[in-house]
């Protein structure tokens, strides 16, 4: 699995929780905001919901969420420790005009559009980037390290 994209991955419930844990609990990193989600919410119940809709083995790694503002440009990277990364769009008020989705580079560029509870998973070692918002909201993010097999 290169790249998987799908939206409303998490169902009403579990996303309205990853949607109000989003607003409190933050710690100030330079420039972007930070947190470890350590929760048994997130570690165990999200990854086995990943298990159910991938209907692979999923095991964890580490998983944490970030926030950016418009006047952050990411860098480019490839991640480590893990065969894949999940990321899920979190903002639950969100406008497609706002940009601030992810490029991924397979063989080609590939932008997925910043759409809430959508998730993305790609293997962790495609480069890829953020974009910013052109707006004045954060850009909220959950990311798991995770391994995929079978």
């Amino acid at each position: 699995m290169d790249l998987y994209i799908q939206d409303d991955f998490f169902t009403k419930e579990q996303y309205f929780q990853i949607v109000q844990d989003s607003k409190y609990g933050w710690d100030l990193k330079d420039n972007y905001i930070y947190k470890n989600l350590t929760n048994k919410f997130y570690t165990e119940h999200c990854i086995d919901h990943m298990k159910q809709q991938l209907n692979k083995s999923v095991s964890l790694y580490r998983a944490y969420s970030h926030a950016y503002r418009r006047d952050l440009i990411p860098n480019i990277h490839k991640d480590v420790n893990a065969t894949h990364t999940a990321i899920l769009f979190v903002n639950d008020t969100y406008n497609p005009n706002w940009l601030g989705g992810t490029i991924v580079w397979t063989n080609k560029p590939n932008y997925v559009e910043f759409k809430s509870n959508r998730m993305l998973i790609f293997k962790a070692e495609l480069q890829h980037t953020g974009t910013p918002l052109i707006c004045d909201n954060f850009r909220v993010q959950c990311i798991w390290k995770i391994n995929i097999n079978g």
